[in-house]
């Protein structure tokens, strides 16, 4: 009788889950300006990414603000990634991935604000041109 008790609550529990999960709004990238950012360099150091690549990326996020699916579990083994601070105070990390099932994922942290996540699944020749963009040196 407790099995079948903890199971069941187990389950009204799981349902609230999904239900609440279905009325959030979609996660997004985020609206404010991008004020910095870092993509990996030469010797697994860091460089810093140059205005022309913030405003880049920052115009590819705005296109895309539709169509996010959310998942909070982060990426791993991206093609590319790049970590870019917001005007806000928040921080967004930026995971690509170029392969056939091309897809990009971000992670947005602030300070006392909730984390957001999500992923999209633009196609790759997007994917693509947008390391590219990222990786020229400036």
């Amino acid at each position: 009788m407790l099995r079948m008790r903890l199971f069941a609550e187990g389950m009204i529990f799981i349902a609230l889950f999904v239900v609440n999960d279905k009325f959030k709004r979609p996660p997004r990238p985020g609206n404010s300006p991008l004020v910095s950012g870092i993509a990996p360099g030469a010797n697994g150091n860091t460089r810093p990414l140059s205005a022309s690549q913030l405003r880049q990326l920052e115009a590819w996020l705005r296109l895309h603000q539709e169509g996010w699916r959310r998942n909070i579990i982060p990426a791993s083994n991206p093609s590319y990634m790049v970590q870019v601070e917001h005007s806000d105070g928040t921080t967004t990390q930026v995971y690509l991935f170029s392969s056939a099932r091309s897809a990009i994922y971000f992670a947005k942290h602030g300070e006392g604000r909730r984390s957001e996540a999500g992923w999209l699944h633009p196609p790759a020749m997007e994917i693509d041109g947008l390391i590219a963009l990222l990786r020229e040196q400036a």
